[in-house]
Order: structure tokens, then C-alpha cells, then sequence
């Protein structure tokens, strides 16, 4: 194995080892609520995504919007389904958003974690943050998540989550 494959596989398994850390810590979420969704939830979530990549090669900046919509019906097992979306990349430089959604009570409320990663293509690691928000039952919530690289990079995203619940 070639030093830069070692590199590469070494900086996923330690992305994949935080990713891991952080949803063992959704599992307290997930066990604080209910073992099934007791209400149908129509989840509608937008993404504006900045991203700059700012190394010394090249400089680099991109603007999406990214739209996801996910259905969950009442009785489903309230094991953290998710919502992912990634942006348009800035060169080499893009992020990502997975959402992890747990109902935290009766009356339909979300509880939402947004695990976002500045991804890097050129070297294959990851930086990675998370945000926890509650989105009430028939509202629409809005928060910012910024993940920001050592050298200057950054994706920087407002995340909107409609529930709709029936």
C-alpha cells in the first residue's frame, strides 16, 4: 500500500471513527423517545451551502442549494432514519449534511442532529461538526452549522426543516 493510500485510509478511519463516536451519542436520543414514530411526519429540509477551499494551489469558492424531502409513517421504528445532502464542490473542497432524526415526544416533536463534514477529495479526510435542534410539530426551523478547516477552508450552511405532521 502506497503512502498516500495509507494516508487516505487512515484519515477515514478516523472520520469514520467520530462519525461513529457522535451517533453513539444520538443513541441516548433515541432511547430517551419512543421505541416507534407515534405520529406521520412529512420532513421537508433546504441547504444553502458555502464552501471555500483555500490552499495554496488554488482558491476556490461554490453556492448550491440542495432540497430533500423524507416521509415517516406512524408505527416506524424510531431508529434514527436520515436525510444526507452534499454540495457543489469548490474545486477539490465540497461539504455534507446527514441529518439524524428521532421523535422526541407524542405530540410529534423532532429532535435533529446535523453531522456536516468539510470533505477534501485530493486527500480523503474529513472535518466534522454537529448542531442538536428541536423542530416543534407544524413548524418550519432554521439554524446555521459552520465547519471550518485549519488552512482557511470552510463550508458554512443554513439548514431549514419544515415537520409537517399529520
Amino acid at each position: 500500500m502506497s503512502t498516500p493510500t495509507k494516508t487516505r485510509a487512515a484519515s477515514i478511519a478516523a472520520t469514520a471513527a467520530m462519525t461513529i463516536g457522535l451517533l453513539a451519542g444520538s443513541a441516548g436520543m433515541a432511547s430517551a423517545a419512543s421505541t416507534n414514530f407515534t405520529r406521520t411526519h412529512t420532513v421537508s429540509t433546504s441547504y444553502a451551502f458555502a464552501v471555500h477551499q483555500n490552499n495554496f494551489f488554488h482558491k476556490a469558492d461554490a453556492k448550491s442549494t440542495r432540497f430533500r424531502d423524507l416521509t415517516i409513517t406512524a408505527g416506524a421504528a424510531n431508529a434514527v432514519p436520515t436525510i444526507y445532502a452534499e454540495s457543489a464542490p469548490a474545486d477539490d473542497t465540497y461539504g455534507s449534511d446527514n441529518l439524524m432524526i428521532t421523535e422526541k415526544d407524542a405530540s410529534g416533536t423532532l429532535h435533529v442532529r446535523d453531522l456536516q463534514g468539510l470533505n477534501f477529495f485530493w486527500h480523503g479526510s474529513s472535518v466534522v461538526s454537529h448542531v442538536d435542534v428541536d423542530v416543534a410539530p407544524n413548524t418550519t426551523r432554521s439554524f446555521w452549522i459552520d465547519t471550518d478547516g485549519a488552512g482557511g477552508d470552510y463550508v458554512h450552511t443554513l439548514v431549514t426543516i419544515t415537520n409537517s405532521v399529520a
